[in-house]
């Protein structure tokens, strides 16, 4: 293996920040290419690499615009990162301070989301196979509280086994797939050519169809972050991944993550699209009654279909718990990403309690702490639910604005440096001339997905069926912006720089054996 030296600090204070300086060591260090490239940005490797390409593959669904930011610097922390080094100087640390708060807040939102699908469709189950059975919030939120425990077992005692169990999971991610479209199409009646399409349902009521068609674009763009999967017949394409932001979260314990990560990315995709498009068709091909499955006593319109197509609620149930064991590993990798995005930030001190949830203890290097907080939060978020689902879905719903405002924010700083012909450090690969019009095209994306994503799903809501994201996303950034004005603004200075490289070495030259 060709490596080269490193030098750390030892004239600046541990956690200090010297942005554009290059410190000095007496005794430089080896390593390897990995670490190379994080210290490009300033960055120790703090955690251990054990991510390869099956595994990851296994854990992520992105979006391809972000691949050029992503393999020029492959750090955890994702887009704040970003905004950090491509923002114009004078904006770089409030706009990458702001950006880390949304994306934490966003991937916080994210796990609980996941956290509430996975145990409203256990529960769904059970009043599918009991018909009696009256399900209550309180043992909704006993059930997240079990899904949240075993989360923490898994990211904690199991560490070591989550790049088998992602690529085992990625196996059931394909099987699984024609576990389910195998019997649909084989036992499921079919419906016209026309119904599937040629027809266009209003069923909220909205002025236009139009309109319509927006909000429920805006609800579907949560399957390029992952969560909410089975909560619409089209989503079963993300149960088990994550986004590319995500993948830079945990960047940092990924193999050759320069080159593991675009390569992953394109291949979950591709898996991804194919399978969610061919089950949506055959779903909607063996939906018997469109309304029963919609006023399903279930609450899980999929179920009903299910039960439609093989004749048999048994059935339904073996399908729907392919979906529900997919699900339970998707929980268990938004735990983990939402953890590392947590420790990532902390890690620069942009959040409270910042020097303990930014550690990394153990014999085996892992953020105990971010997890636990993590973890927390979310058990907190649970016991919401005992009183009022509304209000847990308030901040559930934050999940695509805030995540989409992220991407735009770091979209627009790399448009800003194309656009001003800025010199960049470019990764193994890179879009070309293609860059620019595929940022304007994201920008547009998220911008229209972001804002009708603040609607309700109906006209006229009361206070249960408001959307309620924007007051989400605005105490947000208010509270972001008190800590900012007393305490941040003194501590956070962007990414904080642990060790230095000498920027003449010839890093395109280095080999991996």
């Amino acid at each position: 293996m060709t490596s080269h030296d490193l030098k750390l600090d030892t004239e600046t204070p541990r956690g200090e920040a010297r942005r554009g300086s290059y410190p000095v060591d007496m005794e430089p260090k080896s390593y390897n290419k990995d670490e190379i490239e994080l210290a490009q940005f300033g960055k120790k490797q703090r955690l251990q690499r054990q991510f390869g390409i099956t595994p990851i593959i296994g854990l992520v669904c992105t979006l391809m615009v972000t691949w050029e930011t992503i393999i020029m610097m492959p750090i955890a922390g994702g887009e704040y990162n970003w905004v950090s080094v491509l923002a114009p100087p004078s904006f770089s640390r409030f706009l990458s301070y702001l950006t880390g708060w949304i994306t934490v807040v966003a991937s916080q939102g994210a796990a609980a989301s996941a956290v509430y699908l996975a145990a409203a469709i256990i529960q769904a189950l059970a009043v599918l196979n009991y018909p009696s059975y009256a399900p209550t919030r309180w043992q909704l939120t006993l059930i997240m509280l079990a899904i949240l425990t075993t989360c923490l077992f898994v990211n904690t005692v199991l560490a070591r086994l989550l790049p088998s169990i992602e690529s085992a999971v990625l196996m059931l991610h394909i099987f699984g797939f024609l576990g389910i479209l195998i019997p649909l199409v084989k036992l499921g009646s079919k419906s016209p050519d026309s119904d599937v399409w040629q027809t266009f349902l209003n069923q909220e009521q909205w002025p236009t169809m139009g309109v319509s068609f927006m909000i429920g674009s805006a609800v579907s763009m949560l399957t390029f972050i992952g969560v909410d999967g089975a909560s619409h017949l089209g989503g079963y394409s993300s149960l088990s991944c994550k986004t590319a932001s995500n993948m830079v979260i945990q960047a940092e314990e990924i193999e050759n993550a320069s080159v593991v990560i675009p390569r992953a990315m394109i291949a979950a995709t591709c898996i991804n699209g194919a399978t969610g498009f061919g089950l949506l068709v055959a779903v909607l091909y063996c939906a018997d009654n469109i309304n029963d499955a919609i006023e399903s006593p279930t609450g899980q319109p999929f179920l009903e279909i299910f039960a439609q197509a093989v004749g048999s609620n048994g059935g339904a149930t073996g399908m729907a718990t392919v979906i529900l064991v997919i699900i339970l590993f998707c929980v268990i990798g938004w735990v983990g990403t939402s953890s590392r995005m947590l420790w990532a930030f902390a890690r620069e001190r942009g959040i409270p309690f910042h020097p303990y949830v930014g550690k990394v203890t153990g014999r085996y290097p892992l953020p105990y702490y971010a997890i636990f907080v993590t973890t927390g939060l979310n058990g907190c978020l649970a016991l919401i639910v005992i009183g009022s689902t509304a209000a847990f879905n308030a901040f559930a719903s934050i999940t695509v604005s805030a995540a989409y405002a992220s991407y735009m924010i770091a979209a627009s700083c790399l448009l800003w440096q194309k656009l001003k012909g800025m010199p960049l450090r470019y990764g193994p690969f890179t879009l070309g001339r293609a860059a620019v019009p595929l940022l304007l095209f994201s920008l547009a994306y998220s911008a229209v997905g972001a804002f009708f994503s603040f609607w309700p799903q109906a006209p006229d809501p009361d206070a249960t069926t408001m959307n309620w994201a924007i007051v989400v996303v605005a105490g947000t950034v208010a509270g972001s912006l008190v800590y900012w004005l007393f305490w941040a603004r003194k501590t956070y200075t962007g990414p904080v720089i642990e060790v230095s490289l000498d920027v003449n070495q010839q890093i395109h030259d280095i080999k991996v054996s």
